[in-house]
């Protein structure tokens, strides 16, 4: 088994650096394990320790000694594997990271590719996430299945399973894992064979599949381009009124008083706008059912994912 286990380690560190293939390959050996290579498709996996870290771009010497420059900007996730919270890649000099990039490599010295996400301080006692981006979602009795790494990948999120916020305070659920959900996953084994497969209790959603729409209370909502949600203070914030009614509620404008007036059944909310800022023409509003954050982006009023509990 161990010459298995290093003759498939140095196989997929090959294949993370097979820069110009379209996708990693995956070795056939049905009903044996391996330590699970964290590779997803269109997305490749380099491992290595930070030699140069600079603004929008560090320097990484993997494993046989190759430097490979990895570029990232405000879309890359940089987390810390332990604490999964966001880091400043500038305070992991001289770290051991996973990087997970682009198959396109430039041909320059070092080479460049893009980081779709670093993550940081490997070493430690959690284990180590791994970035996927969710092709295909099946419900099953036990949890739900999820798809990645073109179909070469499939892990079963069991019912019990932790299922986190990045960088949020909202509850969220399985069902909250739809199409192009980027998320991460913590698997020890993988199956040797075509699909491979993996089990997990852990999950952290980074962000939500776009082309699913949102999910609200277990309902999907369609949202127009103008009204897409967005994080603020650690909250994700919510067009109020396209998301009520498509959980059934009546919404009203109050011009009287600068309200809006949210119901569903025997259940009422009321929202005002306490104080506008005409610097950037947001206002701070309030709900009568509770201290939701909500704000006037525009003319379109947004308020606190919870909010909607109620309803």
């Amino acid at each position: 088994m161990k010459k298995i286990i290093s003759t498939l380690l140095i196989v997929f560190v090959m294949a993370s650096m097979a820069v110009w293939a379209e996708e990693p390959v995956l070795i056939s050996a049905p009903e044996e394990t391996v330590a699970a290579p964290q590779i997803e498709a269109n997305v490749l996996c380099s491992t290595g320790k930070i030699t140069e870290a600079n603004d929008g771009y560090i320097l990484v010497e993997t494993a046989d000694e190759n430097v490979i420059q990895f570029n990232y900007d405000e879309n890359t996730y940089v987390i810390d594997a332990e604490t999964v919270t966001p880091v400043a890649i500038s305070d992991r000099k001289n770290d051991d990271v996973i990087v997970y990039h682009s198959t396109a490599m430039t041909r320059s010295l070092p080479p460049q590719s893009y980081a779709y996400s670093i993550i940081a301080n490997v070493e430690n006692e959690m284990g180590n996430p791994v970035y996927a981006v969710v092709e295909d979602v099946e419900k099953t009795e036990n949890g739900l299945r999820i798809t990645t790494n073109g179909g070469f990948i499939v892990v079963t999120i069991s019912n019990e399973a932790e299922v986190a916020p990045y960088r949020t305070k909202n509850i969220v659920t399985l069902e909250d894992i739809t199409v192009n959900s980027k998320v991460l996953v913590w698997y020890d084994i993988l199956t040797m064979s075509i699909p491979a497969y993996a089990n997990t209790d852990r999950v952290v959603i980074l962000e939500r599949g776009a082309e699913e729409g949102l999910t609200v209370n277990g309902v999907a909502i369609t949202l127009q381009d103008d009204e897409q949600p967005y994080v603020e203070n650690d909250v994700q914030m919510l067009p109020l009124r396209t998301v009520a009614e498509a959980l059934g509620c009546t919404v009203t404008w109050n011009e009287e008083d600068a309200s809006v007036t949210v119901e569903k059944g025997d259940v009422s909310s009321v929202v005002y706008i306490d104080q506008v800022n005409d610097i950037n023409f947001r206002a701070i509003t309030r709900s009568a059912n509770g201290k939701y954050h909500a704000v006037l982006n525009g003319s379109k009023t947004y308020i606190e994912e919870s909010f909607f509990n109620q309803f």
